[in-house]
């Protein structure tokens, strides 16, 4: 069992050792998670700030809207993992109080050069919380992870066969209804990832059943609706 033990520092934008710390490159580029119907969430590391963004393919980068941004306080390596503590920062400081409860632990999975894994181990925690929080290899491997893609997947989604019949709807039934799929429903289940409505885990195992069998994942549950 490898213990993640962190000193943590308050946030505060007259605190010198915040000013002079340095990025932690967790995210080596933009990448985004495509929820369905062409929306998006996409990560974006700005020195030591990741920004969270939502918005929809079809509109581009440029109009997406700041949502989310998480100060980096520390990341450990662990494997082909990285786990990174990371503190909400409030949208307007001068006027939010700051929440105890502001603390994330993620787990970013390194799977190649245009895909990632994320996901939250522990989420809206205090620093007192973090002190006592543990993790290892094979705990990471179990978790359940949303694949992000790299702004050049688009480009290789774009060559890729849309869902258009019955039959090519009946292909990506079958590929759901597989014992792979229900070791990621276990996994999921198990998780800590905020996702109440089950959106998120749908997107994910529909982007990969449309990947596997040649599709273009980008507007995939609209097609599947669709007679």
């Amino acid at each position: 069992m490898i213990r993640v033990t962190v000193c943590l520092l308050i946030f505060s934008i007259m605190t010198p050792l915040l000013a002079v710390s340095q990025p932690m490159p967790i995210l080596q580029r933009p990448v985004s998670f495509f929820i369905g119907d062409g929306e998006l969430t996409r990560l974006e590391q700005n020195g030591d700030t990741v920004v969270e963004q939502h918005g929809n393919v079809r509109t581009g980068p440029a109009m997406l809207g700041t949502d989310k941004a998480y100060y980096i306080h520390s990341v450990q390596n662990l494997a082909e993992y990285d786990v990174a503590i990371v503190e909400q920062l409030a949208a307007h400081p001068s006027r939010e109080p700051m929440q105890e409860d502001r603390f994330s632990i993620w787990s970013i999975k390194r799977i190649d050069a245009s895909r990632l894994g994320w996901t939250v181990l522990r989420a809206a925690q205090t620093q007192h919380q973090l002190d006592a929080f543990e993790v290892n290899v094979e705990n990471l491997r179990h978790q359940f992870y949303l694949t992000y893609f790299s702004d050049s997947c688009l480009l290789e989604f774009d060559k890729m066969a849309p869902i258009a019949t019955e039959e090519d709807r009946q292909k990506i039934s079958d590929w759901l209804n597989r014992d792979e799929v229900m070791e990621l429903a276990n996994n999921y289940q198990q998780s800590n990832l905020p996702d109440p409505y089950g959106s998120a885990f749908f997107a994910e195992v529909l982007n990969r059943a449309c990947i596997a069998l040649g599709y273009n994942p980008v507007g995939a549950s609209d097609a599947l609706r669709q007679n």
